[in-house]
């Protein structure tokens, strides 16, 4: 008998005892972890099998079979019945009412913040919520308003998981509680009596309308993570679990100083829409692509009248709703302009749907599979809207900039068979896309120059960091400057995520029998330690190679590496003032002859160069926005001053 049949039996014997441990036996035989072994490969690109890299951190999640299948029907709900009611709530009930309400709330829990802090002798904060819960719900009217915070008592946050935490309980793994979400077996726990000290559990329906109410504001917003991820249990799993340990152990992280290129990118998180219920009025469509035969979903907000319409690229593997999507889409259609969004081509919902290929990575095929969508798109709202649609702009950001370059490359090749444009707007595009991977792989081990033993230690504080840090800026305070170091490695981390998702979306639509691990639905970290392995240019000659490789090897790699360039387009890119670039001279995509090559190719005129802000993170600055708007000049979009 082998140990992991045993294993599997033990756990068999141990159901009487614990009431999941069904799900837990799931679990237990899931798929073991294999690698693929490359040490004999002499072929291309050898050289990047055989470096060191960090190694991913991996958090525990033993009953990872009922976590994804709770988090499906908790999605199920959210999506279908709660998201819509939300929307409805929110058109129906005012932000400000809202808000009263959901302070009400809070000062209703007064007994189960108050008892937490008690129970860990925390007196001190004990009687600051008591004195909190006297002066809200006297001068605040029952809480609706809060003097007390204006009187410098804040509230502790306390709840009875951080209670079981502080008498021990700790750590403790993932567990997704039915409609409740993401919590821990310490914290499902918990739950008993946080209910019984919740005074509007005794008041049904009370309870859930408050709950409904606190979260109603985040539905929508919920919904289009979950739409735009290829995993949003584990995206989601991921930050819960870092957010929580840090409320279970506080940590006080310093504030750096350093102000470069990499820590200047991640501004971009602050780059959101001015309006929250703008990404609701996109309205979702389907354009039926003449490639795969396949619909392919987009989402469009047309102007009233006649206007010119911008077409948006997402940047790499980023989904139509996403947030940077959405503030592009809101700063043209504020301006006079309707809007177009479309997925990547290296997201999921496009490689299923409107790519030719299995996998994404040779450009010229790519960004051929993106026009064809776009040409698919125009036909439809051509069709749908015959008198509303005026001058038309391709604009995108990173890798969707990298593809509308390439995409006006082919206006003469393709003129009369493919829709063309007034306007080819990019926004931070890569030149060299070899240089631009190697920059990511670069980031990504930005940890190795911390000694092996500390290494892992290291990057999972990072991580923590990042998440405390992003926090803030969500909560509207400053936030926690991650250093140099600590910004590359998160955004190296970032894309290194994003590359697992790719790889295993691909190998789902064609195994090229690469990867070792039995792929499972249910049970996909065994898989996905195997895919974080592999590095960018890994992927390139592991996988992209190998599927176009029908020749030799060394020669397709050779060509697909020079196609993969912006220099490889030569003349054929339209010249006057067609094509407009906006990038940051310290963009890590971009070398010092990459940004020469832009300004000599398309003119000065045409190239608008900020000496600072990163990889997209410029696009804070209103000034810059406007640059944007700007780029736009000449189509005849018409907007209010108050609009703009």
């Amino acid at each position: 008998m082998t140990m992991t049949t045993n294993v599997c039996e033990i756990r068999k014997r141990s159901i009487r005892l614990i009431p999941w441990a069904g799900v837990a036996l799931i679990a237990a035989c899931a798929p073991a972890t294999l690698t693929h072994d490359w040490s004999a490969y002499r072929g291309p690109g050898a050289e990047y099998f055989q470096k060191t890299e960090v190694e991913a951190p991996v958090f525990s999640d033993p009953v990872e079979g009922w976590n994804r299948g709770m988090t499906a029907a908790n999605n199920a709900v959210t999506n279908n019945v709660l998201e819509p009611l939300s929307q409805g709530y929110r058109y129906l009930v005012p932000g400000k009412a809202r808000e009263a309400i959901a302070r009400f709330g809070q000062n209703l829990l007064y007994p189960r913040r108050a008892l937490a802090n008690l129970f860990r002798a925390r007196f001190h904060d004990a009687w600051v919520e008591t004195k909190r819960f006297a002066v809200n719900t006297t001068v605040g009217i029952l809480g609706f308003r809060d003097p007390a915070t204006q009187k410098g008592l804040p509230s502790t946050n306390q709840d009875f998981g951080l209670t079981f935490a502080a008498w021990g309980w700790k750590p403790s793994n993932h567990l997704v509680v039915p409609l409740l979400g993401p919590s821990t077996g310490r914290d499902a726990v918990a739950i008993v009596p946080e209910m019984l000290t919740d005074p509007a559990y005794y008041f049904f329906p009370l309870d859930p309308y408050l709950w409904f109410n606190a979260h109603s504001d985040q539905l929508s917003n919920y919904r289009r993570f979950v739409h735009g991820s290829f995993d949003p249990y584990d995206d989601f799993r991921l930050v819960w679990t870092l957010d929580r340990d840090l409320q279970v152990t506080p940590e006080k992280f310093e504030r750096s100083t350093d102000d470069t290129g990499a820590t200047q990118t991640l501004d971009e998180i602050k780059f959101t829409c001015k309006d929250p219920e703008f990404p609701n009025s996109m309205r979702k469509r389907w354009a039926r692509v003449s490639s795969t035969g396949r619909n392919l979903p987009y989402n469009c907000r047309m102007q009233p009248g006649k206007a010119p319409i911008v077409f948006i690229l997402p940047g790499f593997a980023a989904h139509r709703e996403s947030r940077l999507v959405m503030a592009l889409a809101e700063l043209a259609y504020r301006n006079g302009y309707s809007v177009v969004a479309l997925s990547s081509a290296y997201h999921e919902e496009f490689m299923e749907r409107a790519s030719s290929v299995a996998l994404p990575g040779y450009t010229p095929v790519d960004a051929h599979d993106v026009h064809l969508a776009l040409d698919a798109i125009d036909r439809e709202l051509n069709q749908s809207y015959p008198d509303r649609i005026g001058q038309k702009a391709l604009m995108g950001y990173s890798m969707g900039a990298f593809h509308s370059i390439f995409i006006a490359a082919a206006e003469r090749e393709n003129e009369g068979k493919l829709v063309t444009f007034d306007r080819y707007v990019a926004l931070n595009p890569p030149v060299t896309l070899l240089h631009g991977v190697e920059a990511l792989d670069r980031y990504y081990n930005a940890p190795l120059q911390f000694p092996e033993d500390q290494r892992r230690a290291m990057v999972e504080r990072i991580m923590r960091k990042a998440v405390d840090s992003f926090r803030d800026v969500q909560d509207g305070g400053a936030e926690t400057r991650l250093s140099d170091l600590e910004a590359r490695f998160v955004i190296g981390m970032y894309y290194r995520l994003t590359l697992r998702d790719i790889i295993y979306a691909s190998q789902q639509r064609q195994d090229l029998g690469i990867l070792e691990t039995r792929q499972d639905w249910f049970h996909r970290n065994a898989a996905y330690r195997e895919i974080l392995q592999y590095s960018f240019m890994e992927y390139f000659y592991g996988f992209v190679l190998p599927y176009y490789a029908k020749r030799d090897a060394t020669e397709v790699a050779e060509t697909i590496l020079s196609r993969n360039d912006l220099r490889s387009l030569g003349d054929s890119l339209p010249g006057g003032r067609k094509i407009r670039v906006l990038t940051s001279e310290n963009d890590f995509l971009l070398t010092p002859d990459d940004i020469s090559w832009l300004v000599q190719t398309l003119g000065k005129d045409n190239v608008t160069l900020y000496s600072s802000g990163g990889h997209f993170g410029v696009m804070t600055k209103p000034e810059v926005q406007k640059d944007v708007i700007e780029s736009l000049a000449g189509l005849g979009a018409s907007a209010t001053s108050s609009e703009r």
